[in-house]
């Protein structure tokens, strides 16, 4: 049995688009930010290279000269794409679980990152990955 592959495009490719090329994946609101991000990369002004030279903090601040790129999109970049170990992407839910397994109350996403990185420092991502399974296993924070 034969199949075809197809490769990621080139940035390139992705930075010579427009909103209504991106129209075929529906992108919907986030066309833009696709091509913001490329024409980013493609200029030179952001690069991986450079994501990786710096401190997470440096790289987080880049990143969210993309528009479209917030806080937890950018700690998510940080983590998985970069191996930002340190990262701690905050959500809804992991918002839920730290306040469940640390706080007992509400707490603001700004607490609970500055929480993280006082109590899991440079392993922050794997503490959030694995605070994200135990709480799905056991139900937490969706009640």
């Amino acid at each position: 049995m034969e199949h075809t592959y197809y490769s990621f495009p080139t940035i390139e490719t992705v930075s010579a688009l427009s909103k209504e090329d991106l129209s075929v994946i529906r992108a919907g609101y986030r066309d833009k930010y696709i091509i913001d991000a490329a024409q980013k990369f493609k200029s030179g002004e952001i690069s991986e290279t450079l994501l990786r030279s710096m401190t997470a903090e440096q790289a987080k601040k880049m990143l969210m000269t993309i528009n479209g790129i917030g806080n937890k999109v950018s700690d998510c970049i940080l983590l998985f794409g970069l191996q930002k170990v340190n990262s701690f992407p905050v959500d809804v839910w992991i918002k839920r679980i730290m306040e469940y397994c640390y706080f007992n109350c509400e707490q603001s996403i700004d607490t609970i990152s500055r929480f993280a990185v006082d109590k899991f420092g440079n392993l922050g991502g794997f503490a959030q990955q694995y605070l994200f399974f135990y709480a799905r296993e056991n139900k937490i924070g969706t009640k």
